[in-house]
């Protein structure tokens, strides 16, 4: 039995004027996976995703979707044959069309019973079925992007694009609208690609996030391992919060820092014994008030069920730590801590 690929890029680079923005990426998703593409402003993930749905085309390697190429070098399927819908960051529904008749926009095709019984579907997944009479700017900025979301989802596309879409939101809403359409695209079998510069609504949404900057796909993988096991220091840097220490790497799987021995596997990529640099997160650094180990609290960030502490060791060397949020401590005050490290993200020392 053959599995379904809707999606597979190999070697694909993009780009404008002859200039690659983006270079030699290689990912594949599976029928029902979502996923995000992830990086800072201009690293070349919309260009990427553009690619993808045919706005684009590509400088080298191949697109396809359903094991049928859709781009390669000299050549590009018109994006109306691609079997992709997409979401815009302005949503872009039709001001004269209802709720109803937004979502319906793209069934032309389909015979009378079965757009009213996929748009009746479309309206009970996002919960709008009530004010499905309503026009664009009647709804608020959540329901409009539902609406678009419905919309591009009704024609069952082999790929679902999405382009930023809440970009235009405050945080808490970005969030709890991705974790919102994750569901919805869940419930109703949909392969997606999300694009975003914003990692929580990243682990909101996807399955599998690439990690975009300086020109190519640094990390492809899970959100887990995107934040225990990034690949390189770009990832480290980019995915999470956290500091680098310096350590000396005395075996191949021990490393010697000022907050004691730290064991475990060490990454492929430190070829020898010698000065490395030890990523910890603030949930690496455990508040322990029987720990003989201090360090003094610098500065505090309260986050509701919890305090992220900056820390300054005995070196001058800081460290973050996540403690719970009925720890109430001021600044000033020296900490008792304690290393717990299971996962060791080790760099050679810079």
């Amino acid at each position: 039995m053959t599995t379904t690929t809707p999606l597979k890029l190999n070697n694909v680079s993009v780009g404008y004027q002859g200039t690659p923005v983006l270079e030699n990426v290689d990912l594949s998703l599976k029928q029902g996976e979502i996923a995000s593409l992830l990086g800072p402003s201009g690293c070349g993930k919309s260009s990427l995703l553009r690619a993808i749905a045919g706005f684009e085309p590509v400088m080298q390697g191949s697109i396809s979707i359903n094991h049928h190429q859709v781009a390669a070098k000299g050549f590009s399927l018109p994006p109306e044959q691609r079997k992709t819908g997409m979401v815009f960051q302005d949503f872009a529904l039709f001001p004269h069309l209802n709720v109803r008749d937004n979502i319906g926009f793209g069934l032309s095709k389909a015979s009378r019973k079965e757009k009213k019984n996929r748009t009746d579907q479309l309206l009970d997944l996002i919960g709008l079925k009530s004010i499905q009479s309503n026009y664009p700017h009647q709804l608020s900025g959540g329901q409009q992007q539902r609406v678009a979301l419905a919309r591009a989802m009704a024609p069952r596309p082999d790929i679902l694009l999405l382009d930023e879409p809440f970009s235009s939101m405050d945080t808490d809403m970005r969030t709890q609208l991705a974790h919102e359409v994750g569901d919805m695209l869940r419930q109703d079998g949909m392969t997606a690609i999300l694009v975003t510069h914003d990692q929580h609504e990243a682990y909101a949404m996807a399955d599998h996030i690439g990690v975009i900057g300086e020109g190519r796909l640094h990390q492809w993988g899970k959100p887990y391992d995107l934040y225990h096991r990034p690949a390189d220091r770009f990832v480290a840097d980019f995915i999470g919060e956290g500091v680098f220490i310096p350590g000396e790497l005395i075996r191949t799987d021990q490393i010697q820092t000022e907050l004691g021995m730290v064991k475990g596997k060490v990454s492929s990529a430190i070829k020898s014994i010698g000065r490395v640099e030890l990523l910890l997160r603030p949930d690496d650094i455990i508040h322990d008030d029987n720990s003989k180990l201090k360090a003094e609290i610098i500065a505090k960030d309260f986050r509701g069920p919890v305090y992220i502490y900056t820390l300054r060791l005995q070196s001058q060397q800081k460290i973050l730590c996540l403690v719970q949020s009925h720890h109430d401590h001021k600044v000033g005050e020296n900490l008792g801590i304690r290393l717990d490290a299971e996962h060791l993200a080790v760099f050679p020392r810079m």
